[in-house]
C-alpha cells in the first residue's frame, strides 16, 4: 500500500452540535482486526468529532486518524506519536487524542480511565489517537494512522447510549464453520462469567461497574498493538518527516516489533495451528484434509506450544497483543481466561470439551512467551513478581461441558 502523502479535501459540514472546526468524514473499516489495517474502506462514512478541541493536534487529529476513500498516513510532524511529545503523559493529554462520533463515549472513555490497569498510559506513549464510534467493530488498530478504533458496545450504560451504536455483527463470524472442531474461550472472575452478555437492541443497562474489566480487555489489547509496532526503546531511531506507515516498516525492518524479537527467541511453530487461524479468522478455504480434523488433532498441536489462543496464529501482533491481555486481566481485575478445544456441537448443544485448561498463561511456556511479550512493551514496568506468583494452569476435564465449570448465578 502506498505511503504517500494525500491531503483530503476539506469542508464544514452544519448539523447539530457539530463544530465548525471539525475538519473530516470518517470511513470506518469494519474488515480490520488487530495488528494489521485493511486493504478496502468501509461503504459507509460516519461523524467523528475531537473530544479536547483546543488541545495541541486536534485540528490535525480527525484529519489523519479517518481514512478517506484513498487513504493517507500523516507525518509524524503532523500528528507525533503520544510519547514523541509527552515522556510521562497525564489523562488530560490523552484525552486531547480521543476522537468520538457521539459526545457520551468521549465522556464514558474519561470515566472510565482511572479505573483501567496504570501501564495503560505508558502504552498510550505508542499511539496517535484514539477513535470510539458507534460502527466501529471489531475493535482494531491500523498501521496507516497509528490509531486505535475502539467498539463502542464495551462502553454503553443506557438504553439511549446503545441505541446509538451500529448493530454490525463481527465480519469474522462465520468462518471456519465447515470444521469439524472448534476453539472456544470466556473470561471467568471467580469462577463466573466475568461479564455478562447485552444485547444492543433490548431495554436492559447496565453500571460503570458492569464494563471496567469488559473495556479494559478491548483497550489493553489495541494498546498493546500500538507499543508492539512502535516500541517506546525504538522512538529515538524516527524521523518526524516518516509517514507514520513509514515509521512503523522502518521499525519492522529492523526487526526490533516486539512480535519480531518474541518469535526470534520463542517461537511458535504449530503449521497446524497457522492453517486453523486462516481458516477460522481469514476465511481461507477448506480442504478435505481440514474438514476432517478431530479434537484431539487441534490438542495435539495446540497444547504443547506457547500461545495461550489459536487467535495468536493470525500474524505476531495478535500473538503478542492475546498474551498481554491475559496477562493484565489477571494482574489487574483477577479475571482468568478459558479456553477448550471441542468437536462441533449438534445445534442447541453444549460444547463437550476434549481439552481445555483454565489461565492457561501458567502454563511454563505460555509464561515465559507472555513475560517477554510483557518486557518489551513495557520495559519502565516489573511484572516479575505477577510471573512468579502464579500456580498451574487449571484443567477442565475431557469428557465434560462447557457449562459444567461455571458456577451458577
Amino acid at each position: 500500500m502506498s505511503t504517500a502523502l494525500r491531503r483530503p479535501l476539506k469542508f464544514h459540514p452544519q448539523r447539530p452540535g457539530a463544530r465548525v472546526s471539525t475538519i473530516r468524514r470518517m470511513l470506518l473499516c469494519l474488515c480490520c482486526c488487530g495488528f494489521w489495517a485493511c486493504d478496502e474502506p468501509a461503504p459507509a462514512t460516519q461523524w467523528i468529532d475531537p473530544a479536547r478541541p483546543q488541545a495541541p493536534y486536534a485540528d490535525h487529529l480527525v484529519d489523519c486518524v479517518a481514512p478517506a476513500t484513498m487513504p493517507r498516513s500523516c507525518r509524524l510532524e503532523e500528528l507525533p506519536l503520544l510519547g514523541m511529545q509527552i515522556g510521562a503523559p497525564q489523562p488530560g493529554d490523552l484525552m486531547g487524542r480521543v476522537a468520538t462520533s457521539h459526545s457520551w463515549m468521549a465522556r464514558r472513555f474519561e470515566e472510565l480511565w482511572p479505573l483501567m490497569p496504570p501501564a495503560a498510559l505508558d502504552l498510550a506513549r505508542s499511539l496517535t489517537a484514539i477513535v470510539i464510534a458507534s460502527h466501529i467493530r471489531p475493535a482494531h488498530y491500523r498501521t496507516e494512522t497509528g490509531a486505535i478504533y475502539l467498539d463502542p458496545a464495551a462502553l454503553w450504560l443506557s438504553r439511549e447510549e446503545k441505541r446509538s451504536i451500529g448493530h454490525g455483527a463481527d465480519p469474522r463470524s462465520g468462518f471456519g464453520d465447515d470444521l469439524e472442531v472448534r476453539v472456544i474461550f470466556r473470561y471467568v472472575l471467580n469462577r463466573r462469567p466475568a461479564w455478562r452478555k447485552h444485547a444492543l437492541d433490548d431495554d436492559s443497562e447496565r453500571t460503570l461497574s458492569d464494563i471496567v474489566s469488559l473495556f479494559a480487555r478491548d483497550l489493553m489489547h489495541e494498546l498493546s498493538h500500538a507499543a508492539n509496532a512502535l516500541p517506546v526503546d525504538q522512538f529515538g531511531t524516527l524521523d518526524d518527516t516518516m509517514t507514520i506507515r513509514q515509521a512503523i516498516d522502518s521499525v519492522a525492518l529492523n526487526g526490533q516489533r516486539i512480535d519480531q524479537r518474541l518469535q526470534g527467541q520463542h517461537p511458535l511453530k504449530s503449521r497446524l495451528m497457522f492453517e486453523h487461524a486462516r481458516i477460522r479468522y481469514q476465511n481461507q478455504a477448506t480442504t478435505p484434509a481440514q474438514r476432517a480434523w478431530q479434537p484431539e488433532d487441534l490438542a495435539t498441536a495446540f497444547a504443547p506450544e506457547g500461545a495461550n489462543s489459536d487467535y495468536n496464529y493470525v500474524a505476531g501482533g495478535e500473538d503478542v497483543a492475546l498474551l498481554f491481555e491475559e496477562m493484565i486481566l489477571d494482574q489487574a481485575y483477577g479475571v482468568q481466561r478459558d479456553i477448550a478445544i471441542t468437536p462441533r456441537p449438534a445445534a442447541d448443544a453444549d460444547f463437550i470439551i476434549h481439552w481445555g485448561q483454565r489461565h492457561r498463561i501458567a502454563e511454563p511456556q505460555v509464561r515465559e512467551r507472555a513475560a517477554l511479550a510483557v518486557q518489551g512493551l513495557l520495559p519502565e514496568h516489573d511484572f516479575s513478581a505477577y510471573f512468579r506468583q502464579l500456580d498451574e494452569a487449571e484443567t477442565l476435564p475431557a469428557g465434560t461441558a462447557w457449562q459444567d465449570h461455571l458456577e451458577p448465578e
